[in-house]
């Protein structure tokens, strides 16, 4: 353990150096806290959802009380609440309309810590879908049991351009489409396959929003930086 937190004295450093069987085993070990801490992480945490109605005051005054004092404890709610409110601002005429329709909307939570999906990575496959929280490869998004990963590679046939690659797990997704948006404007709009797939082609680096769904639910990302 010492080793892996880069605490070991030099007679272990030099051990670990020259022992592969001790090496393979502290490999294993640093894998195994990767998934412990992915799977801890914000834990805690209220949901997006709950942020969300927190800021709209709907939740019950001791529901409210509580993620109140959260929040004041907590940096990354506190940064998510800052960005669901000037988010939900900015969408507050469209999701009036969407009130009226029904539609439910959820905000996605980044998993991992990354701010860019950066690239080329390794190839994407959905195998990827169960990779969480890693430094590097897919971003991954949650929402209400919903996830999603999504990778930034190189466009191959378009030099200095980028696609977005996509996988969402956790829900069927017949009739579901993804749309990106950039400074308001919506670039791109296409269908998500039954197997959860889709691919967003002929992108510049820069800030986007996605919004993904169908008649009945929206998952909303409101910053997705992309860089490759």
């Amino acid at each position: 353990m010492r080793f892996l937190d880069g605490e070991a004295d030099e007679r272990v450093e030099q051990h670990m150096r020259t022992c592969e069987h001790c090496l393979e085993r502290a490999r294993s070990l640093a894998r195994l806290q990767g998934r412990l801490r992915a799977s801890l992480y914000r834990f805690d945490c209220p949901s997006s959802s709950d942020l969300g109605e927190y800021h709209l005051g709907m939740l019950p005054s001791a529901e409210s009380k509580a993620i109140r004092a959260h929040i004041q404890l907590c940096p990354h709610c506190a940064q998510e609440l800052a960005v669901l409110e000037s988010y939900l601002e900015a969408l507050r005429p469209d999701l009036e309309i969407r009130a009226g329709e029904r539609v439910r909307v959820w905000i996605a939570r980044l998993m991992s810590g990354s701010q860019a999906a950066k690239g080329p990575g390794p190839q994407f496959a959905p195998a990827l879908a169960g990779v969480r929280g890693a430094a590097a490869g897919p971003l991954i998004y949650m929402a209400e049991g919903v996830q999603i990963a999504m990778e930034v590679v190189e466009d191959v046939e378009q030099p200095g351009r980028g696609q977005l690659l996509g996988l969402v797990t956790g829900v069927e997704t017949k009739g579901w489409t993804v749309q990106l948006w950039r400074l308001d404007e919506r670039v791109a709009e296409t269908p998500i396959d039954d197997a959860g797939n889709f691919t967003i082609q002929d992108l510049i680096s820069g800030e986007y929003s996605l919004i993904m769904g169908d008649s009945e639910r929206e998952i909303h990302i409101p910053e997705l930086k992309m860089e490759w």
